[in-house]
Protein backbone atom coordinates (compact mmCIF):
# COMPACT_ATOMS: atom_id res chain seq x y z
CA UNK A 1 0.00 0.00 0.00
CA UNK A 2 3.14 2.32 1.24
CA UNK A 3 4.74 2.29 -2.37
CA UNK A 4 1.22 2.47 -4.33
CA UNK A 5 0.53 6.10 -1.60
CA UNK A 6 3.93 7.30 -2.91
CA UNK A 7 3.20 7.60 -6.47
CA UNK A 8 0.10 10.14 -5.81
CA UNK A 9 2.95 13.24 -5.18
CA UNK A 10 4.16 12.66 -8.89
CA UNK A 11 1.05 11.47 -10.05
CA UNK A 12 0.14 12.08 -14.01
CA UNK A 13 -2.75 13.88 -13.92
CA UNK A 14 -1.62 16.68 -11.32
CA UNK A 15 1.07 18.32 -13.94
CA UNK A 16 -0.85 19.65 -16.71
CA UNK A 17 1.06 21.35 -19.72
CA UNK A 18 2.09 24.74 -19.98
CA UNK A 19 -1.31 26.53 -20.52
CA UNK A 20 0.44 28.68 -23.85
CA UNK A 21 3.28 27.04 -26.32
CA UNK A 22 6.42 28.69 -27.01
CA UNK A 23 4.82 30.78 -29.84
CA UNK A 24 2.08 32.05 -27.25
CA UNK A 25 -0.77 30.45 -28.41
CA UNK A 26 -2.94 28.15 -26.64
CA UNK A 27 -1.25 24.67 -25.64
CA UNK A 28 -4.02 22.16 -26.83
CA UNK A 29 -2.92 19.88 -25.01
CA UNK A 30 -3.77 21.99 -21.59
CA UNK A 31 -6.87 22.17 -23.08
CA UNK A 32 -7.28 18.26 -23.50
CA UNK A 33 -5.82 17.99 -19.81
CA UNK A 34 -8.38 20.72 -18.23
CA UNK A 35 -11.42 18.51 -20.57
CA UNK A 36 -10.52 15.10 -19.18
CA UNK A 37 -8.18 15.04 -16.50
CA UNK A 38 -9.63 17.86 -14.44
CA UNK A 39 -12.84 16.12 -14.12
CA UNK A 40 -11.10 12.91 -12.84
CA UNK A 41 -9.19 15.08 -10.23
CA UNK A 42 -12.29 17.26 -8.88
CA UNK A 43 -14.20 13.67 -8.78
CA UNK A 44 -11.22 12.41 -6.71
CA UNK A 45 -10.98 15.60 -4.05
CA UNK A 46 -14.79 15.42 -3.53
CA UNK A 47 -15.49 11.33 -3.15
CA UNK A 48 -12.38 11.00 -0.67
CA UNK A 49 -12.58 13.93 1.17
CA UNK A 50 -8.72 15.26 -0.56
CA UNK A 51 -7.12 17.98 -1.52
CA UNK A 52 -4.91 17.13 -4.81
CA UNK A 53 -3.73 20.16 -6.02
CA UNK A 54 -2.78 20.82 -10.09
CA UNK A 55 0.45 21.83 -11.06
CA UNK A 56 0.86 23.56 -14.40
CA UNK A 57 3.54 23.12 -16.43
CA UNK A 58 4.44 26.88 -16.26
CA UNK A 59 4.31 27.14 -12.66
CA UNK A 60 7.67 25.64 -10.53
CA UNK A 61 6.92 22.97 -8.71
CA UNK A 62 8.67 21.63 -5.60
CA UNK A 63 8.49 18.74 -4.10
CA UNK A 64 6.87 18.43 -0.68
CA UNK A 65 6.03 15.37 1.22
CA UNK A 66 2.73 14.68 2.59
CA UNK A 67 2.31 14.98 6.49
CA UNK A 68 1.05 11.89 8.31
CA UNK A 69 -2.42 12.47 7.98
CA UNK A 70 -2.88 12.54 4.18
CA UNK A 71 -1.07 9.11 4.41
CA UNK A 72 -3.15 8.03 7.28
CA UNK A 73 -6.70 8.95 4.91
CA UNK A 74 -5.21 6.98 1.71
CA UNK A 75 -3.89 3.80 4.09
CA UNK A 76 -7.35 4.05 5.01
CA UNK A 77 -8.82 4.01 1.57
CA UNK A 78 -6.89 1.60 0.09
CA UNK A 79 -6.98 -0.76 2.92
CA UNK A 80 -11.19 -0.86 2.19
CA UNK A 81 -10.39 -2.34 -0.85
CA UNK A 82 -10.62 -6.67 -1.04
CA UNK A 83 -7.16 -7.65 -2.25
CA UNK A 84 -7.92 -8.44 -5.30
CA UNK A 85 -9.59 -4.52 -6.38
CA UNK A 86 -6.01 -3.60 -4.07
CA UNK A 87 -3.97 -5.26 -6.67
CA UNK A 88 -5.58 -3.83 -9.55
CA UNK A 89 -5.04 0.19 -8.27
CA UNK A 90 -1.58 -1.16 -7.83
CA UNK A 91 -1.38 -2.22 -11.77
CA UNK A 92 -3.90 0.36 -13.06
CA UNK A 93 -1.80 2.73 -11.08
CA UNK A 94 2.34 1.72 -11.89
CA UNK A 95 0.68 1.57 -15.96
CA UNK A 96 -1.01 4.51 -15.88
CA UNK A 97 0.90 6.45 -13.50
CA UNK A 98 -1.72 7.45 -11.68
CA UNK A 99 -2.77 6.41 -8.59
CA UNK A 100 -5.87 9.10 -8.77
CA UNK A 101 -6.83 7.51 -12.37
CA UNK A 102 -6.32 3.93 -10.82
CA UNK A 103 -8.85 4.79 -7.75
CA UNK A 104 -11.49 6.30 -10.88
CA UNK A 105 -11.22 3.22 -12.76
CA UNK A 106 -11.88 1.16 -9.82
CA UNK A 107 -14.58 3.28 -7.72
CA UNK A 108 -18.18 2.44 -8.57
CA UNK A 109 -18.67 6.15 -7.84
CA UNK A 110 -16.87 7.32 -10.76
CA UNK A 111 -19.14 7.72 -13.99
CA UNK A 112 -16.51 9.48 -15.93
CA UNK A 113 -14.35 6.72 -17.08
CA UNK A 114 -16.91 4.19 -19.11
CA UNK A 115 -14.78 1.48 -21.64
CA UNK A 116 -10.98 0.72 -21.97
CA UNK A 117 -11.12 3.13 -25.05
CA UNK A 118 -11.29 5.98 -22.36
CA UNK A 119 -8.94 4.88 -19.83
CA UNK A 120 -6.35 4.65 -22.63
CA UNK A 121 -7.18 7.62 -23.85
CA UNK A 122 -7.30 9.42 -20.48
CA UNK A 123 -3.98 7.55 -19.18
CA UNK A 124 -1.62 7.78 -22.53
CA UNK A 125 -2.98 11.22 -23.13
CA UNK A 126 0.86 13.17 -23.63
CA UNK A 127 1.67 10.20 -25.30
CA UNK A 128 -0.80 10.27 -27.91
CA UNK A 129 -0.43 14.35 -28.10
CA UNK A 130 3.32 13.88 -29.29
CA UNK A 131 3.27 11.02 -31.53
CA UNK A 132 0.02 13.19 -33.34
CA UNK A 133 2.41 16.30 -33.50
CA UNK A 134 5.63 14.14 -34.48
CA UNK A 135 4.65 10.96 -35.24
CA UNK A 136 5.63 7.57 -34.08
CA UNK A 137 8.50 4.80 -34.96
CA UNK A 138 7.53 1.32 -35.09
CA UNK A 139 9.09 0.42 -32.09
CA UNK A 140 7.24 3.12 -30.36
CA UNK A 141 4.53 2.00 -32.10
CA UNK A 142 4.84 -1.55 -30.89
CA UNK A 143 5.16 -0.23 -27.14
CA UNK A 144 1.75 2.10 -27.48
CA UNK A 145 0.22 -0.89 -28.58
CA UNK A 146 1.38 -3.12 -25.47
CA UNK A 147 0.39 -0.36 -23.03
CA UNK A 148 -3.35 -0.28 -24.82
CA UNK A 149 -3.50 -4.38 -24.46
CA UNK A 150 -2.71 -4.27 -20.89
CA UNK A 151 -4.88 -1.17 -20.33
CA UNK A 152 -7.71 -2.92 -21.56
CA UNK A 153 -7.00 -6.56 -20.35
CA UNK A 154 -6.90 -4.93 -16.88
CA UNK A 155 -10.11 -3.20 -17.61
CA UNK A 156 -11.91 -6.73 -18.43
CA UNK A 157 -10.30 -8.08 -15.67
CA UNK A 158 -11.59 -5.81 -13.21
CA UNK A 159 -15.10 -5.97 -14.97
CA UNK A 160 -14.75 -10.15 -14.37
CA UNK A 161 -14.05 -9.31 -10.44
CA UNK A 162 -17.03 -6.57 -10.64
CA UNK A 163 -19.05 -9.35 -11.93
CA UNK A 164 -19.02 -11.63 -9.13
Amino acid sequence: IKQTIDRLEFDTIRFFAPTLTAFQTENPLYARQQKYWLPIINWFNKRFDYHITVIKGDTQYFSTSDNNDTHDVMIQILSSYHDEYLTLVNQFSALTGSLILALAIIDNDCDIINNPTQIIDIALMERLFQYEQWGIDAQTEKELNYDKKQLHDLWQYYHLLADE
